[in-house]
């Protein structure tokens, strides 16, 4: 009788988020991971209807308090952080 072992092996990994800067200015960042999706962010010059077409809280991914704050978090977490080349989220 032969005894046979199987492993299951999880790797899990975190593409790392790039982040658009310019001149020192954090103009936005790829590949936000928020739950199991991948965003973007932006900071642009445009008002709520110019950059989505409709500006209600409905159509808004993040539209309840819940998952603003898990966003915001992400956020928090991955864009705003200081690299050592750049410090977003200093008080300065």
């Amino acid at each position: 009788m032969s005894i046979s072992r199987f492993g299951i092996v999880c790797v899990f990994f975190r593409a790392a988020v790039a982040l658009h800067v310019d001149n020192g200015q954090l103009m936005g960042a790829s590949d936000i991971i928020i739950g199991d999706t991948f965003y973007g962010l932006a900071f642009v010059d445009e008002t709520c209807e110019d950059v989505f077409g409709v500006c209600d809280t409905s159509s808004f991914t993040f539209n309840d308090p819940v998952s603003a704050t898990f966003a915001s978090y992400a956020l928090l977490g991955q864009a705003f952080m200081s690299t050592g080349i750049y410090y977003f989220n200093n008080q300065e």
